[in-house]
């Protein structure tokens, strides 16, 4: 089961559950600390760093004159 992270809407509370997908899509889990269900999923920032050549749109081949 994936590690899901949420934060409760009422306490501002976030937290990490295990949570079946199947679940995950019409529950929302309970917040450990009020124990309110009005929770929303929270969608992680991915860092993604490019390093070399070719990975922007200014980049392109060198082209060989004929």
């Amino acid at each position: 089961m994936p590690l899901y992270e949420y934060k409760c809407l009422n306490c501002k509370t976030v937290f990490n559950i295990r949570v079946k997908y199947t679940e995950h899509v019409f529950n929302n889990p309970m917040c450990p600390h009020c124990y309110n269900y009005n929770t929303n999923r929270v969608i992680p920032k991915i860092n993604i760093t490019f390093k070399g050549e070719g990975f922007y749109k200014t980049d392109s081949k060198k082209r060989e004159e004929i």
